[in-house]
């Protein structure tokens, strides 16, 4: 028999299965469309007939790439709950996840045959917990800092539906059993990145109580002016002057995919590392660098990192080009007999994640730990790599890709010990684990 939960907005009807319930497609927000294209997010009306939570919706517009998803629609603002089976008769831990994909590809809704990006209701039987996901808007309409030019765009939506849908889970989560007092966010890449800028905004850190940040781009953030310079480079490639701004209302997707791109291949020729897309500290919501506002911050945390993340950015460089990028990129890359590819792998993970990771550590003060992943799927060995930016995520959610399969045993084990790493972690169950700041430990996941 489906589930019908009761929530601020209206009734929800989910699909119900042995090991639980799945809620597809709860709208969080109003549709961005129209004039809302590239306004902050708002609370959606009302509804007065039992909404059918039976199929995932379109994912974000987004630009092509390895990491992107299909089935893109601007009426993207829309998330899933995933109900365990342990949680139809007590209440339960809830985790919140956000995607990656450099702000600009990624999202949870429509895969194919009607699941979902990241599905999880597996993932939830198996941790005890809640498992909610959301889309947010990407590149053009989530980051790109049109506000430096027309004040009617507002700056960081994104950024703004992820607030929105914190609160919608905060203030819905009870009704379908979740400890509305024990939410962790968990995400990875710029996911991961989005919930060290959250954990500093005010008005968001009411709605979780704790973080697992996986890989974060922890610098990848933005200057207004930064950003404004990179807004007018972007229109340069749209062909859209300033004075025409209402033609962004009406943008092609194929035209962004490729002003994406064109904005991509501007920011590596001027040695920029941080994603095109990433936020813009506004003075506003996101009053400062990340980096630098953490250590005030009172949520546990556990933060991590994949040790040879540098990988998937060298992955189709050619050799000759190796000492090009160093210097291009500014890498502090070390002397020694040892493969220069390796070393140059090793400079860049320091430089994007490892070292951003231990500065944020040095100065926290609330609790925290920290991981590192260090296991090689069958794939990275063909690659001959070890591994590399986001090989963690199919393991972590056990689902294949097409660049990696998990389906052999070692793999399976490492996903169920990271799952049981986190659910732990999520359950408040983290005894046995010393603070980095009592141990400068690592917990190895491998």
């Amino acid at each position: 028999m489906n589930k019908i939960v009761q929530t601020k907005f209206g009734l929800v009807e989910g699909l119900e299965f042995e090991d639980g319930y799945k809620f597809y497609g709860i709208p969080f927000a109003k549709p961005p469309l129209g004039e809302l294209m590239f306004k902050h997010s708002l609370e959606p009306d009302k509804w007065s007939d039992t909404y059918k939570a039976f199929k995932p919706k379109s994912n974000p517009i987004q630009r092509e790439g390895n990491f992107s998803v299909g089935n893109n629609n601007l009426d993207c603002l829309y998330l899933n709950i995933y109900v365990p089976k342990c949680a139809k008769d007590k209440i339960v831990p809830v985790m919140v996840w956000v995607y990656g994909g450099s702000y600009a590809t990624g999202g949870t809704g429509l895969k194919d045959n009607n699941i979902a990006e990241y599905e999880s209701l597996e993932f939830a039987n198996e941790v005890g917990c809640i498992i909610v996901n959301f889309n947010y808007r990407l590149n053009v309409y989530g980051y790109l800092n049109l506000n430096s030019l027309d004040k009617n765009f507002d700056l960081n939506n994104g950024i703004s539906d992820q607030i929105l849908a914190l609160k919608f889970i905060k203030e819905n989560i009870e009704n379908f059993n979740g400890d509305k007092n024990n939410i962790t966010l968990f995400g990875q890449s710029a996911g991961a990145s989005s919930i060290l800028a959250l954990m500093t905004i005010e008005k968001a850190k009411q709605y979780f109580n704790k973080a697992i940040t996986m890989s974060p781009v922890s610098e990848h953030f933005f200057t207004y002016k930064e950003s404004a310079k990179l807004a007018k480079k972007y229109l340069k490639y749209l062909k859209i002057k300033n004075i025409d701004l209402k033609k962004l209302y009406y943008l092609d997707p194929e035209d962004i995919k490729a002003a994406n791109k064109k904005l991509a291949n501007y920011a590596y020729r001027k040695g920029e590392l941080r994603c095109p897309f990433s936020p813009t500290v506004d003075g506003y919501d996101l009053k400062d660098f990340p980096i630098n506002k953490l250590h005030e911050s009172k949520k546990e945390l556990l933060i991590g990192n994949v040790i040879d993340e540098g990988n998937l950015f060298l992955l189709k460089a050619p050799d000759i080009a190796l000492p090009f990028m160093v210097k291009l990129f500014r890498l502090k890359v070390k002397r020694g007999k040892g493969a220069y590819r390796r070393r140059a792998s090793d400079a860049l993970t320091h430089k994007l994640y490892l070292d951003p990771l231990l500065k944020i550590l040095s100065r926290y003060k609330a609790k925290a730990y920290k991981y590192e992943y260090s296991h090689t799927t069958p794939d990275c060995k063909k690659l001959g790599l070890i591994t590399f930016h986001a090989c963690d995520v199919p393991v972590l959610f056990n689902y294949n890709t097409s660049f990696e399969k998990v389906d052999d045993p070692e793999t399976q084990r490492v996903g169920k010990m990271m799952r049981e790493l986190f659910g732990k972690f999520a359950r408040n169950e983290f005894d046995d684990f010393k603070t980095y700041q009592e141990s400068k430990g690592t917990i190895k996941i491998k």
